[in-house]
């Protein structure tokens, strides 16, 4: 792929996430500077809590060096390169 195609799928990609993201109403962020302080158990705790209430969630584990959340929710499966971008093989539906 030439360095103009990657530019252009590159700005049509985030303009699709933009697009999707523009949609999420609410957002509620759960953070920390110190590590081991339960941000990943408040974040599941809060999604299941949200969505047994009946509301669409969804939980983005941003942490690059030690992402918990797939651990704990006893996700496992390979990772599915497509395109440069990273799908799990599993899809988790919290219910």
């Amino acid at each position: 792929m030439n360095p103009q195609d990657h530019k252009k799928e590159y700005k049509a990609e985030e303009k699709r996430i933009s697009e999707t993201v523009s949609k999420i109403k609410h957002r509620i962020a759960v953070f920390s500077g110190k590590g081991g302080v339960g941000k990943t158990t408040v974040s599941i705790n809060l999604a299941y809590a949200l969505q047994s209430k009946g509301l669409s969630t969804g939980l983005l584990d941003a942490d690059i060096m030690g992402p918990n959340v797939a651990k704990m929710l006893n996700i496992d499966g390979d990772l599915i390169f497509l395109n440069e971008k990273i799908f799990h093989l599993k899809n988790m539906v919290l219910r």
